[in-house]
């Protein structure tokens, strides 16, 4: 705020004889974090360079166990396995540009392109998650969801429209072994799985007794970044872009649970321009066009917890 004048002195800053200033560094911006890389599997080789390409993922075939009677004969088989394909269909972009001399009256101008592309980037980073996080959700197998979850035991509750938990730092690490007896009732590799909470939920996990080192066999305390680490066979990841729902009174999460072989990802830069000067003005800017898409592979996989959450604050 400008002090005030005396009587009779001069305003210089509205005669601008006193020039604005302007730090050299840029803002902090907050972005969300993306926990596709730790949700998915992308470790096939693509080469994707356009919209309808498609991304194939081999399966391995499954054999035939027959039983062998004393001076039978053998049966061979042909292992055979279709693949999975998705095509690559979505695509998203950025596209900015500065005329040059508003870029030199700038006190550090060369900084501003850099800058833009950063967020550009995180920007890219934020939409694809958003979609991908809502889009998951009917994807899970109906015995990895709902209040008679599990293949094997059909008495899971994971809740429902209607009929739902409320996460405390009293119960929520109860739900989050439910989802890994789901997963064992599919028979999921140890390796691998994942639950994505909001951070309502996670703010419940760093309540309860997790904030013990020794219950997630880390070397220091979970209490640490998105990914606050495991528990059981769970490994637990946060992000504000988990889908929410108003259900009656209550804002309530579809929180989906995993293995990573469940989700094929993929996603490519396949336009990366910069325009040292454009046709019809005295600027510079940058172009980038993304390519990615994703599918359900394995709804097998594929889990879903559903409810709202309670701090406990007073």
């Amino acid at each position: 705020m400008t002090p005030p004048l005396a009587p009779g002195y001069p305003d210089y800053k509205a005669n601008q004889m006193i020039a604005d200033l302007y730090s050299v560094k840029y803002q902090k911006k907050f972005y969300y974090t993306s926990p596709i890389p730790l949700m998915t599997n992308s470790d096939f080789a693509a080469d994707i360079n356009k919209r309808g390409d498609k991304v194939v993922i081999p399966v391995r075939p499954t054999i035939t166990v027959k039983s062998y009677p004393l001076g039978g004969t053998m049966t061979m088989e042909n292992p055979k396995a279709a693949p999975i394909e998705f095509p690559m269909n979505r695509s998203n972009y950025f596209y900015f540009g500065i005329d040059k001399i508003t870029k030199k009256q700038m006190l550090d101008g060369s900084k501003f392109i850099d800058e833009c592309t950063l967020d550009g980037g995180e920007q890219v980073n934020t939409e694809i998650a958003g979609e991908f996080l809502d889009d998951i959700v009917g994807d899970a197998h109906a015995s990895n969801k709902g209040n008679s979850a599990g293949v094997t035991s059909g008495n899971i509750k994971l809740g429902t429209t209607g009929s739902f938990p409320t996460f405390t730092s009293v119960n929520v690490l109860k739900y989050i072994i439910a989802c890994q007896v789901v997963g064992d009732e599919q028979n999921w590799p140890d390796e691998g799985r994942w639950i994505c909470l909001p951070s309502l939920v996670a703010g419940c996990i760093q309540l309860s007794d997790i904030k013990d080192v020794s219950m997630t066999g880390d070397a220091t305390t979970p209490l640490r970044h998105a990914n606050l680490g495991k528990y059981g066979k769970m490994t637990i990841l946060e992000s504000n872009q988990v889908k929410k729902v108003t259900d009656g009174a209550s804002t309530c999460f579809h929180m989906p649970f995993g293995h990573i072989s469940a989700l094929g990802f993929a996603s490519t830069i396949i336009e990366s321009v910069y325009f040292e000067k454009f046709e019809h003005t005295c600027g510079e800017g940058m172009r980038v066009t993304n390519l990615y898409d994703w599918a359900t592979v394995n709804s097998k996989g594929l889990g879903i917890l559903y409810g709202t959450a309670d701090l406990g604050l007073d």
